[in-house]
Order: structure tokens, then C-alpha cells, then sequence
């Protein structure tokens, strides 16, 4: 018995051995994963600072400070003009290409105008989608739907 004793006292000796060095090694480990997450943390706010002014600015410039945009010209009544040139509608895609070559010189983004083709159906009930393409509606479906919503 004896002799295992032994043996286990030195297996025991050597695993706290190496117990001290890697628990240090986590420690320090645990440390540095901190210091990474907060400079993480960090650099996304700043880079959530840098969309929101980028957001900002394009908002500021789709607003007309452009002087040849048209300052009173809204995102909704771009698409109306572009849809009544085209009476048979539309894609989204086909929209946004001539608002943009028309009124915002390429800075109309998608996400800006899917809301508003959303809104021209759905609220103000101006347009439909037919398939994938948006048309306008002409003024006796416009009341007549009116009439049944009202």
C-alpha cells in the first residue's frame, strides 16, 4: 500500500504543480477577453455614431440641399410623377432607377423608397401592386375604394 501512496502523492504534487501556472494562465486569458469585449463595445457604438450621421446626411441631401433637387419634392410624390409617365407601372427597382435619375441624382437608397411604395398603397391607397409591378390608380378606384373603406 504504501508504494501506491507514493504514487498518488506524486501524481497529486504534479497536477497542483501544473493547477497553479494554468489557473494563473486563465486568469490572465479572462483578462484580456475583457479588455477585447470592452474595445468591441467601443468601436460599435462608434461605428452605429458614424451610420446615424451618414443617415443624417443623406436625409439632409434627399431633402433638396442639393439646388438642383427640388426642395419640396417628397419621396411619395416622386414615385406618383415617375408612375403616371408610366401608367402601366413599375418594379421597385425600375421606381427607384428613374427617381433617382429624375430627382435625386442616385442618392435615393432602397430602404429609403420601399416604406413610401408601403405608405402610397396601403394609406393613402394611390397605387397597387400587380405582381411584381407598382401601378397608379386612377381617381374612380381611388374614390371608389374610399368609399368602401369610409
Amino acid at each position: 500500500m504504501t508504494k501506491l501512496r507514493i504514487f498518488l502523492d506524486g501524481q497529486e504534487a504534479d497536477l497542483r504543480a501544473k493547477l497553479g501556472p494554468l489557473s494563473k494562465k486563465c486568469g490572465e486569458l479572462r483578462a484580456s477577453l475583457t479588455q477585447a469585449e470592452r474595445a468591441l463595445k467601443i468601436l460599435r457604438e462608434e461605428l452605429a455614431e458614424v451610420e446615424r450621421a451618414r443617415n443624417a446626411i443623406d436625409a439632409a441631401e434627399l431633402q433638396g440641399s442639393d439646388p438642383q433637387a427640388n426642395p419640396a419634392m417628397t419621396i411619395k410624390e416622386a414615385v406618383m410623377n415617375v408612375l403616371f409617365d408610366h401608367p402601366t407601372g413599375l418594379s421597385a427597382r425600375e421606381i427607384l432607377q428613374e427617381c433617382n435619375s429624375r430627382y435625386y441624382e442616385g442618392r435615393l437608397k432602397r430602404e429609403s423608397l420601399s416604406p413610401q411604395l408601403s405608405r402610397l398603397r396601403n394609406d393613402d391607397k394611390k397605387i397597387a401592386l400587380k405582381g411584381s409591378r407598382w401601378v397608379p390608380k386612377n381617381e374612380a378606384e381611388q374614390q371608389s375604394q374610399d368609399a368602401m373603406s369610409g
